[in-house]
């Protein structure tokens, strides 16, 4: 793989952990920031729980206490220095003479004789790599799902990579177990409650993928592969159009942005079947009135950005759509209202967008990704800065997946293209100062693409 020390630099900042102490007469265990000794819990706790840096690049780290004066703190490393090196807050500094890729270092904070450690990767380098981003899906342990193409992955954290159904090397429209499936132009991605996946396919079909073990199986579920058209009805009868975002609601109903055909479309299950109608927008009609049902238009067609959605707590639907709006769908019994959100207005390409649990919507456009939060009646919008990636490097991002967990960790799955190259990746950005961490995918500034399975953590 082909990147340079200088741009591998991103921190990752997945919460805290409280390690174990070192036992009487014993030396200390460390254990990917972990200290054991019999279940006794240390009372020192260090923020972040690992890093990901380059030799010219720093990491701030704070250390908390239940047991002393987290100002006597002692800080101690394998590899490099502190400034400073006593207190509860610390900038680690790396040797810069460190130019290996994967050298890990151990941090250590002492209290007291009590200690914790967490692993520091300098030179950071991922090993795997995706071909186009898509959609994006998480589920309750924080596992990512994604559409790469003609595969679905599936990348757990730190950053383990593997494809559970489809090739990246193999297009086809082939239902079958794992890698024997196959996808035509996978889209959007979600999840359901029993951790079943529905992907979207531009080919017009909508696939089922459910997990035994650790098997996956594909089914087609409703639409013909590369039989694109507008036709509601049951399983195959049913026709779409370049079919893009999709949601599901906590009863299991799956919501479509068919994009060629400009509608939102629904799927209810029904045993093993599925029935395809159409809640919102008219066939081939374009345009941005709001209104019930058929009355309200969409502008996003199979050609454009939008089309991309997402769902809040409440069953509300959101969708991005062409010209930077965003258009929201309340239901009411059987009967569905479009409206386009007041003040919420993006770049005119706008991709990817999820909702957090007080119902505030983040949305990527090729500016970035923005937070909108409704204050009254009108959308409050605010870029998210990352303090850790240059300025002149936040343009052209294409983020095309976007979920969040259940601590606050937005993850994108984004295409990047630089005058320096192109790439597609997953990060993460942590709260509460927007850190950004590269989590999969290839670093920064060159053309790599590829579908190979790997890790983020570093290769021994």
């Amino acid at each position: 793989m082909k990147m340079t020390a200088a741009i591998i630099r991103n921190l990752l900042l997945l919460g805290s952990v409280s390690v174990l102490a070192a036992g009487c007469g014993g030396g200390s265990s460390n254990n990917s920031g972990n200290n054991n000794n019999g279940g006794k819990t240390s009372p020192i706790t260090i923020q972040p729980m690992f890093g990901t840096i380059s030799s010219q690049y720093n990491i701030a780290l704070t250390a908390t206490t239940t047991s002393g004066n987290a100002t006597q703190i002692v800080w101690s490393a394998t590899e490099g220095t502190f400034s400073p090196p006593t207190g509860a807050t610390t900038t680690y500094v790396p040797d810069p003479a460190i130019t290996t890729y994967n050298n890990k270092v151990t941090v250590t904070a002492s209290l007291n004789g009590k200690s914790a450690s967490i692993p520091i990767m300098v030179n950071f380098a991922p090993s795997s790599t995706f071909s186009t981003s898509g959609g994006m899906a998480i589920d309750s342990n924080g596992n990512l799902y994604l559409s790469d193409q003609c595969s679905i992955r599936k990348v757990d954290l730190p950053g383990n990579v593997t494809t559970i159904a489809g090739s990246g090397g193999s297009c086809t429209d082939a239902d079958g177990n794992g890698t024997q499936a196959g996808f035509l132009n996978t889209a959007g991605i979600a999840i359901d409650n029993n951790g079943n996946l529905y992907v979207t396919e531009s080919s017009g079909t909508i696939r089922k993928l459910t997990p035994s073990g650790s098997t996956w199986t594909v089914s087609t579920i409703a639409g013909k592969s590369n039989v694109n058209g507008y036709t509601d009805g049951d399983g195959a009868q049913a026709q779409f159009n370049a079919p893009r975002g999709i949601a599901i609601d906590k009863s299991g109903n799956l919501y479509v942005a068919d994009a060629g055909n400009s509608v939102i479309r629904k799927l209810t299950p029904s045993g093993s079947s599925w029935t395809v109608s159409t809640i919102a927008g008219s066939s081939g009609v374009q345009g941005s009135a709001d209104g019930p049902g058929n009355q309200a238009t969409f502008k996003f067609t199979a050609n454009s950005s939008g089309g991309y959605m997402t769902i809040d707590n409440s069953g509300n639907l959101y969708i991005t759509d062409d010209g930077g709006t965003i258009r929201k769908l309340t239901q009411s019994g059987s009967a569905w209202t479009v409206s386009t959100l007041a003040g919420a207005v993006f770049d005119g390409l706008s991709f990817g967008i999820t909702a957090d649990s007080k119902g505030n919507l983040y949305v990527g456009d090729l500016v970035g990704i923005h937070k909108a939060t409704l204050s009254g009646s009108t959308w409050k919008v605010n870029d998210i800065t990352l303090p850790n990636m240059p300025a002149s490097e936040m343009w052209n991002h294409t983020p095309t997946g976007l979920v969040m967990d259940g601590n606050g960790n937005l993850f994108a799955f984004e295409n990047v293209s630089l005058s320096t190259g192109r790439t597609s990746w997953v990060i993460a950005i942590t709260p509460p100062n927007n850190m950004m961490a590269l989590i999969a995918g290839s670093a920064y500034g060159y053309y790599y693409y590829g579908s190979q399975d790997g890790t983020a953590e570093p290769r021994q």
